[in-house]
């Protein structure tokens, strides 16, 4: 496993400062979905292919995952710290 697949890519890169709870969550959503449908989320060849993808939030769903399951992760990654799910946010979903 390579840090890179789940460190929240936006600190790495100094893009924004480190915001503990933004990070967490977007933590959160790298192992939720590596946990429910088995990979991580952003793939790639090379780590300068993979922090686009991130920036980008280009990451797809497996078909078979739930409605719930997609939405929640969608909401978790979202690359723009402002707009992604709050902890007692998240509590409310699940």
């Amino acid at each position: 496993m390579n840090i890179n697949e789940y460190l929240c890519i936006l600190i790495y890169i100094n893009t924004y400062s480190y915001l503990g709870f933004y990070a967490d969550i977007w933590s959160l959503g790298i192992l939720l979905f590596a946990l429910l449908c088995g990979s991580f989320p952003f793939k790639a060849l090379t780590e300068k292919e993979l922090y686009a993808k991130i920036l980008k939030g280009e990451f797809k769903i497996p078909e078979n995952a739930s409605e719930e399951v997609a939405n929640l992760l969608k909401k978790l990654l979202i690359v723009n710290p402002a707009y992604r799910l709050r902890i007692n946010e998240v509590i409310n979903l699940i």
